[in-house]
Parts: C-alpha cells; sequence; structure tokens
C-alpha cells in the first residue's frame, strides 16, 4: 500500500523536476537571445554612430510586425502539441505557419519591389525578408516547448546567436552601412530556423475552412491583444524616434537596451517560472512574495544605470548624442517593468488576462499618440528637434506611460478580488 501510496507524490516530483528544468532552459534561451541582440547593438553603435537609431527602429518595427503576425497563437501550439507530443504538429502548428509564411511572403515580396524601385532601403528589404525565418522560428520553438524538448531549444537559438554576432562583425567590417547589422541577424535567424524547423519536424497545412482561422483567432485573440499592445507600447517610441530621424534617436535606443539588460533576469525569471507560480496562486495567493527579491534586483540595477549613466554609455555604445541623459530618465522604468510582469502574471493566473490585455492597449495608444504628437510638434519649427528636446520628452512618456500601467494593473489586482476567488475555486475543483 505504501508503494501505491507513493506513487502519486513521485508523479508530483518528477513534473515539478521536469517544470523546473524547463523553466531553466527557456531562461536561458532569452538570455542568449537578449545578449546576441545587445552585442549586435554595440557593435552598430560604435560602427555607425547616429545611424544607430535607423537600424534599431527598422529592427524594432519587424519584431512587432512578427509579433502582430504570431496573433498569440504560441500557447495553442504548446498545448496542442502537449497533448500529442510524438505527432507531426499539423492539427494547429501547421496551419499557424501556413498563414504566417503567407503574410511574411506578401511583405517581403512587397518590400523587394519597393527596394528594386528604390521605394525602401536595403535595410527595410532585409528586414521584411527576416519575416519569413521568424515565422518559422516562432511556431517550431511553440513545438519544442510543448514536448519539453528544451535542449535543442536552446541549442539552436545558441548556434544562430553565435551566427548573427559574428556575421555583423563581418558585415560592419566590409561595409558601415545600415543594413550590414540588419543582415547580420538575418543570417542568425535563418539559422536558427533551419535548426528549429528540422527538430521540430514541421509541416505546412492550409487551413480547411474560413471557420478555422475565424476559430484560432477567436481562441487567441485575448492574448493577442495583449502581447501585441505591450510589444507596441514597448518598441514603438524607438521605431517613431528612428523612422522620423529624430536627434538623439540613436541614443535613446541604446538607453533601451541597457534598461532590457537590467529588467531581463528578473522578468525572464518571472516567465520562465509562471507555470509553477501560477499553480501555486489557487492554493496560497502570497506564491509571488518570495519574488519580492527579482524587484530588488530590478532596483539596485536602476541605482547603478542612474548613478554610472556617463561612463556606461560612452564606453559600451561610444558618444551619442543624449545618450546618458535618456539613460537616467528610462532606467527610472526599470523597476515599473518588472513589477508590471509581475502584476500581469498574477491576473493572467486568476483568469483576468482581459484587465492586462486593457492596460496594455492603454498604454500603447498612449505611447502611439504622445509620441507621434511630440515628434510632430518638434517638426513644427519651433526648434525643439534640433536641441534634441523631443527625444527627452518621449523618453519621459515612455516612463510615466509604464508607471501609469502598473497602476491600473494594481488597481485590477485589488478591484476584481471576488471574481479572483471565484476562479481560485473552479480551479480548485
Amino acid at each position: 500500500m505504501r508503494a501505491f501510496a507513493a506513487w502519486p507524490r513521485q508523479d508530483n516530483e518528477v513534473a515539478t523536476g521536469v517544470m523546473r528544468a524547463n523553466s531553466i532552459a527557456l531562461l536561458v534561451g532569452r538570455l542568449i537571445t537578449a545578449a546576441t541582440t545587445f552585442a549586435v547593438a554595440v557593435m552598430a553603435a560604435r560602427s555607425l554612430g547616429e545611424e544607430f537609431g535607423r537600424v534599431a527602429a527598422i529592427v524594432a518595427a519587424g519584431f512587432v510586425l512578427s509579433t502582430l503576425l504570431a496573433f498569440g497563437s504560441d500557447t495553442l501550439i504548446v498545448r496542442a502539441t502537449a497533448r500529442d507530443p510524438h505527432g507531426t504538429g499539423t492539427d494547429v502548428a501547421g496551419p499557424v505557419l501556413a498563414m504566417q509564411l503567407g503574410i511574411s511572403a506578401i511583405l517581403a515580396a512587397a518590400a523587394g519591389v519597393g527596394y528594386a524601385v528604390g521605394a525602401v532601403t536595403a535595410g527595410v528589404a532585409i528586414q521584411a525578408f527576416v519575416l519569413l525565418p521568424q515565422a518559422v522560428v516562432f511556431v517550431a520553438a511553440a513545438v519544442l516547448r510543448g514536448r519539453d524538448d528544451m535542449g535543442r531549444l536552446v541549442v539552436a537559438t545558441a548556434v544562430g546567436g553565435v551566427a548573427a554576432v559574428v556575421g555583423t562583425a563581418v558585415l560592419l567590417n566590409d561595409a558601415s552601412e545600415v543594413w550590414a547589422p540588419i543582415a547580420g541577424l538575418a543570417i542568425g535567424h535563418v539559422i536558427t530556423a533551419a535548426l528549429m524547423g528540422f527538430w521540430a519536424r514541421l509541416r505546412l497545412r492550409l487551413p480547411a475552412s474560413i471557420h478555422e482561422v475565424r476559430a484560432l483567432f477567436t481562441v487567441t485573440s485575448a492574448f493577442a491583444v495583449m502581447v501585441a499592445a505591450t510589444t507596441v507600447s514597448t518598441h514603438i517610441a524607438v521605431v517613431i524616434l528612428g523612422g522620423f530621424g529624430v536627434l538623439g534617436a540613436a541614443g535613446f535606443a541604446a538607453a533601451t537596451r541597457f534598461v532590457d539588460a537590467a529588467r531581463l533576469f528578473p522578468a525572464a525569471t518571472y516567465s520562465a517560472a509562471f507555470p509553477s507560480m501560477a499553480d501555486r496562486i489557487h492554493r496560497r495567493p502570497t506564491a509571488f512574495d518570495r519574488s519580492r527579491r527579482l524587484l530588488y534586483i530590478a532596483g539596485a540595477a536602476t541605482i547603478i544605470l542612474i548613478a554610472a549613466a556617463e561612463p556606461l554609455s560612452t564606453a559600451v555604445f561610444g558618444d551619442l548624442d543624449r545618450g546618458p541623459e535618456l539613460l537616467r530618465i528610462l532606467a527610472l522604468g526599470v523597476v515599473p517593468i518588472v513589477l508590471r510582469q509581475r502584476l500581469s502574471f498574477e491576473l493572467i493566473a486568476a483568469g483576468q488576462e482581459s484587465h492586462v490585455a486593457r492596460a496594455a492597449a492603454g498604454t500603447a495608444l498612449f505611447m502611439v499618440v504622445g509620441s507621434l504628437l511630440t515628434v510632430s510638434a518638434g517638426a513644427s519649427g519651433n526648434g525643439a528637434q534640433s536641441d534634441g528636446t523631443v527625444v527627452t520628452i518621449v523618453a519621459w512618456l515612455h516612463t510615466v506611460a509604464t508607471m501609469l500601467n502598473v497602476l491600473v494593473l494594481d488597481r485590477f489586482n485589488r478591484r476584481p478580488a471576488s471574481a479572483m476567488a471565484m476562479s481560485r475555486e473552479r480551479a480548485n475543483r
């Protein structure tokens, strides 16, 4: 009898161990991706100077577009694959991949034609092409996660990251042009897509009918809005400043790299540990209390960035216009960014992801409208753009928007206490 009684406990211990290992692997993969992006940004900034703002704008626009095309379907793919880990993944992954590749191919072809007639730059054309391997990486990574094959996911990410860094270094050495770092990142994406696609055994399958497409969008709509709005609010300032050639855009982009690095470990830890935290929060409302130390880490990083902004910015990215000043402003958002993720996970775990989506959509709208109005005012001839005031105002908008988002999420967390309690009761049943 003792042996039989021990089975559930042993199964739980094994499941917990697998979840912990997968979370660590996911964390390592995100650290590798962030390190790759940071290294490429450093090389591009030191080689191109103020032109780095255009590079950052193009890459950020591509990332936003790729996220919009994904439409939050990765969770659906992970769940479907987990139910049939030895299957081919065509039931869900196939149609999703077919739709993403189809739209990406149209955009890439349009950008290619635009480059041929001189309507778009080489960097934009290359970034449009990158949408294709990014679609493969997105779907293949979800399939590998569903199969608990995190080792191959990390290996593919690491190999692609090394290829991107080496490719960028070689291309910038031959030609200090805006397209060079974008092409270097493209090399990494292609290699990562090839490895992940092969290991995931992806197969294309066109949607059987419009009803299948509609069902997919219906299931993923809440998460899609949440992810898309968060991505837009995070990257839109870089896109607008670099796209309009605002003075200080390169310094702003460099400052965001520091902020991303500072909040990376706490944010990635929240994300990687979310499955176990979501399970515990139903049984113990204070399950997130242990994660406060991550906020302390973010606070320490904020102090370091503000105190050492001048030497850090100059030593790493070179002498970019208003770089240290912008770093000090954006550093104030590190703790709110990490706190935002914590509050978002609490709401999602309680079945309140619609609140997260609404808060993110409001923040995105605030950033888009605020940034465009600020840039338009600077271009109206009042001299704001020439003396760098525009980029400073946008930096403050970015920081304030993050803080406002945290306040809204905290209010949602406090207000629907009864609804969250009902969600916990349903989960316990």
